[in-house]
């Protein structure tokens, strides 16, 4: 997975998937405000389910992205979940380490 604190986290390819701490938060988060993960549930993968589920999460909030970053939870993606789950009296999901390192 390509994963750094400009790019964030991106969709792995199938048989190439490692587990990551920073994504089984992110489908925790996405979880909590309603985005479906059925078949998987929350894992640590980012595979073509939580893809699904962050394509929703960006175009439901109108997140702007950058070239074709649809499928990637950048950094700003990231601090607008937070945001979300903070608004609906969720906390302490992330913490500031996994935002700034988004892995």
């Amino acid at each position: 997975m390509e994963v750094s604190k400009e790019d964030g986290l991106s969709v792995e390819e199938i048989g190439s998937m490692e587990y990551k701490k920073s994504v089984e938060s992110l489908q925790i988060g996405l979880i909590l405000l309603g985005y479906e993960l059925p078949r998987f549930g929350v894992d640590g993968l980012f595979g073509p389910e939580t893809e699904k589920a962050v394509d929703k999460f960006i175009n439901d909030n109108e997140i702007e992205v950058k070239d074709d970053s649809t499928s990637t939870a950048t950094p700003e993606m990231m601090v607008i979940l937070i945001e979300k789950l903070k608004s609906e009296g969720i906390k302490r999901v992330f913490s500031i380490t996994s935002i700034r390192n988004c892995g």
